[in-house]
Order: C-alpha cells, then structure tokens, then sequence
C-alpha cells in the first residue's frame, strides 16, 4: 500500500461534517451578533449626536462619548480577535539547520517526498519525548497559506530506531497530506477565536478598567457594555462545547488518518513500538528531571541528561521483565496493560488522540515490512550526537539558580545513586510486586497466632494472586465511573464493557454484578493476606525468641485510619479553596475563606503532631520544615479589599502539599518495616 492508497474513512468524513456544520452553526450565530450590536451602536451613536446637537458643552460631550462607547466596546470585544495571534513560545527550542545535520535533512526530505507534503520552514530540537509540526497561527491563517515548523525532541531520538523516528515523521506530516485536513485547521481556528472571545481578556479588561476610570459617566457606560458581553459570553460558551466537541471528534479521525499515512510507508512495526515505548521513555526522563530538581540544594547538575535517561529507562525495562530489542525496550501491548484489567470502554469526547489501545489495533491492518528494519538507533542522523545533547544539558540547567560552586554529576554516580534511591523507595522483589498497588487487608491479627498456615511463598505472591490485583484495582475504577453514569454526572448514552455495548439504563444492573464481582475478589485477597501472615508468623516463632511481625503489622493497620482521615482532611481543604480559581465578590470571598480557616485549625494540629514524628528523619527537608514552622507560628490572612494574598496562599498551598507527601510517606515507610522484616524472614527460611 502507498500513501496514495490511504483514503479518508467513512468515520472521517462524518466527523468532518459534523465540524463543518459546528463552524456553520458558529459564523450564524456570530453574525446575528455582529449584526445585533452593529444596530445597537447606530442606534446609541444617533441618539448621543442628537444630544449633541441639542446642546454643546462639556457635560453633553462626555455624556455623548459615554453612551456611544457602549456599542463601540462591544463591538471591540466581537473583533478583537481579529489582531490577535497566537504564537508558539519557542524558548525552549534551538534551531538546527540542513548544514549542522545534513543526513537528519535528507531523512526529513525523503518523509515530505513520499507523504506529499511540504518542507517545514525550520526544524527545531527540544528535550521533549515528542516530535511535532506547528506554526503560529490567528484568523487570517484559515485564507493564508502558512509554512509550518518541525520539532524534534532529543529526549525522543534518544529513545528510538531510525524506522522508528522515520514512522514518527511520517505521521506528523501525515497531518498535511491531504487537501481534505484544511477541514481541521478551519475548526482549529473558529476555536481559537472563541477561547479568545471567552478567556484571552487581559488587554480587553485593562482598556475598560483604564476608561471607568476616566469619570463616573464612563464607569456607568463600561458596567452596561460588560453586562451584554457577559450575555454574549453564555452563548458564545454554548458553541463553544458544540464545536469544540465535533473539533476533537474531528481530531480523533486525524489521528488515524496520520497513522494510516505513516504504516503505509514503513508497516505497521515502527510506529506501533513507538508508541508503547513512549510512555516509558517520558516517565524516565523526567524522573531524570525530578532526581536533579532534588539536587539542586547540592550544587550539582549534569552533563547530560539523555544518557542518564537510556539508563533509567533500561533499568525500569529490567524492574518490569521487558526484554530489549537492538538496545530498546521493546513493549508489547500486553505489558502495558498490565495494570489495567478494565473491561470498561468510554468515548470521551473531549479527547484529542484515540486510545494507544485503538491505535495499535488500527495499525496492525498494515503489514510488516522488515526490509526497512535494520534497528539502527535514531541518535545515529546525527554528525555527533553527544555534543548536541551536552549542549542542550547546559542549556536545560541555564535558568537554575544555584546557590554555590556548581559540580558535574558523573554517569557512574548518577547511577549508583538513583539506583540507591530506586531501591530505597520500593519494596523487597522477593514479594513479586504484589504490596506495589495494594494494601494489607485489615484482620484479627490475635485469632491467626494459633492456627498453622496452609499455603506456600509461591502461592501466596504467584501470579495468579498478583493478577487478582489488578483486577480488583480496575473493577474498582470501573465502579466508580458506572455510579457517575447511572447518576448522569458522566453524561454518555451508551457504553461498552467486555466488548458488548450497553445503554445508560443498564449501568445499574451491571454496576450491582460488578460490586458482586469486586467483594469476591476483594475477599480472596484478604484471606490470602492472612495466610501470608501466618507463612511468616510460623518461620518467625521457629527461627527467633521475638515476636515483631504482629507489632509490624498493627502499626500499620492502626495508622491506615489516621492516614484516610488525613486524606479527607487535604482533599477537604483543596476543595475549600478552589473558589480562587473562580471570579467572586468579596463578600462571598470573605464567606468561603471562613470555611477554610476551620479546616485550617485541623490542618495545623494535624502539621504539628506529624512533624514530631522521628519517622521523618530523612524526609524532613529544611525548606520543608522552615515553610511548616513558618506557616504554624500564627493566623494567615489571604485576601484583601481588592486582590489576594499571593505570598501567604503560596505559604498555605506548600503546607498542604508537604502535609499530603508526608501522610503517605509514613504509610510506606510503615509498610516498607513490616515488609522487609517479612523479607528477613523469608531468607532465613530460603538458608535453613
């Protein structure tokens, strides 16, 4: 199959009127608007001219000026748009060209020959586990013809084969291939200008603020012009979920449509592994990232990031039992969804990309074509790679503010360390992963010292117990969102679960089976959990005189209640303060910042008590510890008169913040001692 060869969907063309009518449905209702306030601004500048002419002074004039503002401020706010442009900040991307990576050029020129696109304007690198095409766009891109850009992010050539990064660029300028994708950019951009209409007001506020305050006339006249722009906003909000809604349905079939593109060129192999490699591939880099943001305080960076990327993502690959293929992981779709044994299907329409899952599955229609494979690493386009990743390193760490002589962190020591780190914040392998994602039921740990276990550390971690979890944790989600559905908070028609579609009305019945299904599995795990207790209970009353293991898990058990009222307690406060990110009065400002200073009481007692804890020894940092004896050492106001206390809401949000990492770091540090006291059991059993 060649590119010539892929045709829109019939899924793609419905998607596609279904925009067209959105933008349709749009320019009407803007134009009756247009139109409406067109009338009313003649309408106010005839009746301020008869003014005019029936006296001429200084009050008549500004009276005059007043009234006809109105029409001409909201006529102001219908056309802002119109100069606005909405560029793509570029600060974090430096510019390469065909003579810096003349063989990166020609892979780029074979892809936009074979596709049958357009040469990008300018290529660009970033640190992104991402490529893209982009260009800055406002209203008058939808008439003319716009060249876009490439972005390339090293963090996604360090991470891929060059079949791999070629499928990649296939699909991004697939985007551009076909004439029928000017559709998208179209709706893409009657979006635009709605957003702009109902969020982008920042200079459209300041001109009405700086005109109120020319003299109470103006300040009468502005308060009537913001009142209809209010009223144009509710419809405009209206059209806004219409058409943003056909946009991202739209969105979804373009991405198909791009992916088509690029396995009719290099099969379906090297975009497929891509995209299951990604997610690793992003989550190690930035736990690159966050392991440096901790070492700030030490003074030291690196030299370059990308290395200590390949080698997380390798060691995370070896963790999950992925095995490597020409030095990559290589991810099937089972190993991804190893954790998620849902059987629940949503199309959320609000979503910008299909599913990984649906993309896999419309990948593989394409045949493999392992001519093209030769597994040669992408890193390999570049003339010299590990200078341009240097580079982009001390770029990275540029805007760090560093506090004293500035150290180079080794690979060596980078990996010792954040191996040491791995392993300090995880639990003993010996226990299969099974305490990762779930924890110890509660029991009556008195009535099992007695009894004599009946089940072996093969059965009780095996396979089929960790599997169990994982059913439990997805039957549990499952759940949750079928009671969003029957209670319409989720608003959806229909549905699928196992493959078979449902209505809206059938949720109850199946959420009744599911609950049904999530206490059976929840019941096995927890007598599987006593069992584990009495394997380890047993080994410690025939190898040692102490009897821990119970004290180990009663502390857990007992904590585990405090640690959900904490939970409640944070999510109670953050929900208290989220009326800040919403416009108000002050009178009601006032009103629900004294429901957050009763929270705040049990906040402080609760900051107080857990901070003395010696657990925290390690995990007590000193700008943790200051910003906590800070926030304790009296009452906070948050707001004034007019605006907000930035300085002390940051204080607060910090507090929380902290609160919230401590609360569930001493649930697994509790965790951690009972089980690697467990692990020491059973090595003692494994040498005897």
């Amino acid at each position: 199959m060649s590119v010539k060869n892929v045709e829109l969907s019939s899924r793609f063309k419905r998607k596609t009127l279904s925009a067209i009518g959105g933008i349709v449905a749009f320019v009407t209702i803007y134009l009756i608007l247009v139109i409406g306030v067109l009338a009313i601004t003649a309408t106010l500048s005839y009746f301020s001219f008869k003014i005019l002419l029936y006296q001429l002074s200084f009050i008549t004039i500004a009276i005059a000026l007043a009234i006809a503002s109105i029409g001409f401020l909201i006529l102001t706010f219908l056309f802002k748009f119109l100069f606005s442009s909405k560029k793509v900040d570029r600060s974090h991307l430096v510019e390469i060209t065909r003579k810096d990576e003349p063989e990166l050029f020609a892979l780029v020129d074979q892809v936009v020959d074979e596709v049958g696109s357009r040469f990008p304007k300018k290529i660009y690198l970033s640190a992104q586990v991402n490529a893209s095409v982009f260009y800055d766009s406002n209203f008058w891109s939808m008439f003319l013809p716009i060249k876009k850009n490439l972005n390339i992010g090293l963090g996604l050539v360090n991470t891929v084969t060059k079949e791999e990064f070629k499928a990649i660029l296939c699909h991004e300028f697939g985007h551009f291939s076909q004439k029928s994708m000017k559709v998208g950019s179209y709706v893409y951009t009657v979006n635009q200008v709605i957003h702009n209409l109902l969020f982008e007001n920042d200079g459209f506020e300041r001109f009405v603020i700086s005109l109120s305050n020319v003299g109470n006339i103006f300040a009468i006249a502005v308060a009537i012009s913001i009142q209809v722009i209010n009223g144009i906003q509710w419809i405009l909000r209206k059209m806004y979920e219409v058409v943003n809604t056909s946009y991202m349905g739209l969105s979804r079939e373009m991405e198909f449509h791009a992916d088509d593109i690029a396995g009719s060129i290099t099969g379906s192999a090297p975009l497929r592994d891509s995209l299951l490699r990604m997610n690793l591939a992003d989550q190690s880099l930035n736990s690159v990232f966050s392991y440096y943001e901790s070492k700030i305080v030490e003074n030291l960076k690196s030299q370059n990031v990308f290395k200590e990327q390949t080698y997380v993502m390798t060691q995370r690959a070896e963790m999950d039992n992925i095995p490597l293929v020409n030095r990559l992981p290589h991810v099937t779709i089972e190993a991804y969804n190893k954790f998620n044994k849902s059987k629940l299907k949503l199309e959320d329409q609000w979503a910008s990309h299909p599913s990984l899952e649906d993309r896999i599955e419309n990948l593989n229609k394409f045949e493999r074509i392992d001519s093209l494979e030769s597994g040669e690493l992408a890193k390999t386009l570049f003339k010299n790679i590990e200078k341009v990743e240097i580079a982009f390193t001390e770029s990275l760490f540029s805007s760090v503010e560093f506090k004293g002589e500035v150290r180079f962190n080794s690979l060596d020591n980078f990996q010792r360390d954040f191996s040491a780190i791995v392993e300090k914040n995880s639990f003993p392998k010996v226990f299969n992963g099974y305490y990762d994602d779930y924890n110890t039921q509660k029991f009556e740990l008195q009535k099992l010292t007695a009894a004599k276990p009946h089940s072996t550390l093969e059965l009780c971690f095996g396979e089929e117990m960790i599997e169990k979890i994982y059913i439990k944790n997805s039957l549990e989600q499952d759940v949750l969102i079928l009671q969003q559905i029957k209670d319409k908070i989720i608003k959806v028609r229909t549905f699928d679960y196992d493959g078979k579609k449902y209505e809206r009305k059938s949720s109850a019945d199946l959420l009744v089976k599911l609950q049904a299904e999530l206490q059976q599995v929840t019941e096995e795990l927890r007598i599987n959990d006593q069992a584990i207790f009495q394997y380890f209970l047993e080994i410690e009353e025939q190898q040692t005189n102490q009897e821990k293991l119970a004290d180990h898990y009663a502390q857990c058990f007992d904590y585990f209640s405090e640690y959900e009222e904490n939970v409640k307690l944070v999510n109670e406060i953050s929900e208290s303060l989220d009326f800040i990110n919403y416009q108000h009065s002050t009178e009601d400002v006032t009103v629900f910042f004294r429901t957050v200073e009763g929270f705040e009481k049990k906040l402080k007692n609760s900051i107080s008590t857990l901070i003395s804890d010696r657990i925290f020894e390690e995990d007590l940092k000193p700008d943790m510890v200051e910003n906590f004896e800070k926030y304790l050492s009296k009452s906070w106001s948050y707001f004034g008169t007019i605006s907000y206390y930035t300085n002390n809401l940051e204080l607060l949000y910090k507090a929380i913040n902290d609160f919230g990492f401590l609360i569930g770091r001493k649930y697994f540090l509790l965790k951690k001692k009972m089980l690697s006291y467990q692990a020491n059991l059973a090595n003692i059993e494994a040498e005897a």
